[in-house]
């Protein structure tokens, strides 16, 4: 059997990314603007940017708006646009890949990034070892 590509570690990745942001260092004009040339550029595309230093907006292929991308210097911050009840579930799917094409745009340009909330957890409480599963966050 085949493994899955994106399994939970890689999901749960992506989900702090879009929830708590993306820290990375850049120089603000050229990372934004370098981000819109390159999703603009992918042969592959399902969705286009438009935007500055100011914030990006990411829209899918039937023009409907995604995401919006604003930068601070040294986080990127997400925020999804509220999806229609019937496009819900592709519009999620565009996000994903709207953000493993962002990452590698990161990658590509050799700089170093992790969710925003990776840098201020420092401990993760483990569940008890009574082999019980029990909602211990609660």
């Amino acid at each position: 059997m085949k493994e899955p590509i994106i399994d939970e570690y890689v999901k749960s990745f992506l989900v702090a990314c879009l929830v708590s942001g993306i820290h990375v260092v850049a120089e603000p004009d050229e990372f934004m603007t370098g981000l819109v040339d390159h999703m603009n550029n992918l042969t592959d595309r399902i969705f286009w940017a438009t935007g500055d230093a100011d914030g990006i907006i990411i829209h899918d292929k039937n023009d409907t708006p995604v995401l919006s991308l604003l930068y601070t210097g040294e986080t990127l911050k997400f925020m999804m646009f509220e999806p229609d009840e019937y496009l819900s579930l592709s519009i999620n799917r565009d996000a994903g890949l709207m953000l493993l094409n962002i990452l590698g745009y990161i990658q590509e340009k050799g700089l170093e990034c992790e969710p925003e909330c990776a840098r201020t957890v420092t401990t993760v409480i483990p569940p008890p070892s009574s082999g019980k599963i029990e909602d211990w966050s609660l």
